[in-house]
C-alpha cells in the first residue's frame, strides 16, 4: 500500500506551509492522477496525526466500521469498506437506507427514543422509529450519511465504541469534521472515476 501525503492549501490549490491558526477551517487538496494511471480508487482510509485531534480520534475507537457507497443506478448502499467481517447492503426499501437518503443528519441510536418523540410528524416518528430499528439488528450505534449539495454518496456505519462508552460530543466534533472534508473529496473521486471511465 503506497502512502500519500496531503499538504494543507490556501483554498485556491496552492500548498500553505505557514502555521495556521488551530480554529481554522483548512481545504486540503489530493491530486491521485500520477498515483492512479488510470486506474480507479476502489477502497481509502484516512488517518488523523494531528496532535489536537489524536485524544478525539483515539476515543472513537469502534468494534466495527462500514463505509457504505450509494449506487444510484440500484437505489442501494453498498459495503466498499469495512473493518469487520461483515458485508452490508441496504436496498432502496431499507428503513435505514430510505431515511438516510431523505434526511441528511447523523442517526445516534441513543438519541432516537428523544427524536422520535420530537419528530414534527407522524410519519417522520414512524421512519425514525423504522431505522432505529434496523439500527438495531445491525448492532450499529451511528448512522453517518456522505453528501455533496443534495446528492448522497455514502453512509458510514459505526458499530459500538470499543470502550463500551457512549458516544460523547467530542466524537459528534469530530465526526463532522471528517464528514465535511471526506464528501467533498468523495464526491472529486466519483467525478474523477466517471471522467477516467470515458
Amino acid at each position: 500500500m503506497t502512502g500519500i501525503t496531503v499538504y494543507p492549501t490556501d483554498g485556491a490549490g496552492a500548498v500553505d506551509v505557514a502555521p495556521v491558526d488551530p480554529d481554522a477551517v483548512i481545504d486540503y487538496i489530493i491530486d491521485w492522477t500520477k498515483w492512479l494511471d488510470g486506474d480507479d480508487i476502489a477502497t481509502s482510509s484516512w488517518a488523523i496525526d494531528n496532535a489536537t485531534e489524536a485524544s478525539s480520534a483515539n476515543t472513537l475507537k469502534t468494534d466495527g466500521i462500514h463505509f457504505l457507497l450509494f449506487d444510484k443506478n440500484t437505489g442501494e448502499f453498498k459495503t466498499s469498506f469495512s473493518t469487520s467481517n461483515r458485508n452490508i447492503t441496504l436496498d432502496r426499501k431499507n428503513p435505514l437506507s430510505f431515511y438516510s437518503q431523505k434526511y441528511s443528519g447523523v442517526i445516534v441510536s441513543e438519541e432516537l427514543p428523544d427524536r422520535i418523540t420530537s419528530a414534527p410528524t407522524k410519519i417522520e416518528k414512524e421512519e425514525l422509529a423504522e431505522a432505529g430499528e434496523e439500527m438495531s439488528k445491525l448492532k450499529i450505534e451511528l448512522a453517518v450519511p456522505f453528501w455533496h449539495d443534495d446528492r448522497i454518496l455514502g453512509l458510514v456505519l459505526l458499530e459500538a465504541k470499543a470502550s463500551k462508552n457512549a458516544y460523547a460530543s467530542e466524537d459528534f466534533k469530530l465526526i463532522e469534521k471528517i464528514r465535511s472534508h471526506a464528501s467533498a473529496n468523495l464526491y472529486a473521486a466519483i467525478i474523477y472515476a466517471r471522467a477516467v471511465a470515458r
